[in-house]
Order: structure tokens, then sequence, then C-alpha cells
């Protein structure tokens, strides 16, 4: 997959057109190799939520950042149509945030929190934490001190596990 981005990052210099396209690269869901005794990426841990997503723009936005403000695949929508020049992209998408305020260095884009749920599960992050609630269990994790979530701090840190639950009952 490197060597097709590649060759296509290269087509678009050669036609001098890299300047003014925006490359956007995403995959569907990340990578999950039996993290957490399952084989499977049916789970809402954050080897399978935290997908990749690279957007180049040189004309823009400064190349090199990392962001771990929490997103959304759907916040793609409005951030094309605010790149396209429409006004209000937020509005008109309604169900999105565009990204283009956190690639432009920004801290936030007004996104407080990312959604996941599969089956009758539901996640929220806020980017440091994630709380989890399946059937009757709650789960939090602490992404600063356990970022391969393997240490349930719902009862540690009640305050935020309070917050993010909030968050998906709103």
């Amino acid at each position: 997959m490197d060597a097709q981005i590649g060759r296509l990052l290269e087509a678009l210099e050669e036609k001098s057109a890299l300047e003014n396209t925006v490359v956007v690269f995403f995959s569907d869901h990340s990578i999950f190799l039996g993290n957490h005794g399952r084989m499977s990426e049916g789970t809402l841990f954050e080897e399978t939520l935290n997908v990749s997503m690279i957007v180049s723009f040189p004309k823009r936005f400064p190349s090199h950042q990392i962001n771990s403000h929490p997103m959304e695949m759907i916040d793609l929508v409005p951030t094309t149509f605010e790149l396209a020049g429409v006004n209000q992209p937020n509005a008109v998408a309604k169900n999105g945030f565009s990204i283009v305020p956190l690639l432009d260095g920004k801290p936030s884009n007004g996104r407080k929190y990312a959604f996941s749920e599969i089956l009758d599960a539901q996640s929220a992050t806020d980017g440091r934490s994630r709380f989890i609630r399946c059937d009757e269990r709650e789960f939090l994790y602490d992404h600063d001190t356990d970022p391969w979530e393997m240490k349930n701090a719902v009862d540690k840190l009640p305050d935020v596990a309070a917050r993010l639950r909030r968050s998906i009952r709103q």
C-alpha cells in the first residue's frame, strides 16, 4: 500500500498538482492481531477503533503533525465540504465536525468525544480515556497510564467514568 500511495504522490508531483491537491488516506479499522485474546476486530478496544488517517495538503497544512483529538470518519464529510469552499460545513453535513481546524493547528474542532458501537456495546473516548459499556459491565482505560487497555480503571477514576457514561446517554 505504501508503494501505491508513493506512486500516486509522485504522479501528482510530476503533473505539478501535488501542492493544490488534498490527499486523504484512511483505513476502515485498525490492526487487531489477537490482542485481548481475540482474533477478530468486532470489539471496542483501541486496537480496532484507532484507525490510521493521513491528510496531506502541502499548500495549507503543516506536515508531520500527529493529532490524537477525538475524530470520527463522519467528520470527513464536513472536512471535504470546508476544503471545497462550502460555508458552515458542520451545519450542512449536520453529523460531523470538520477537522480542518485541527489540521490548521488549532487545539479543537468542537468535538469532545468520539463514539463507537457494536451490537449492544457502546464506547466513548475523549482522546485520553476510553469508556466501554457492554451489557451490565463497564470498562475505563486511561491511555496515559495504560495505552494497551489492560487495566480497568472504572473504580479508580469514577469522575471520568461518569462523564464518559453521560456522553453516551446524550
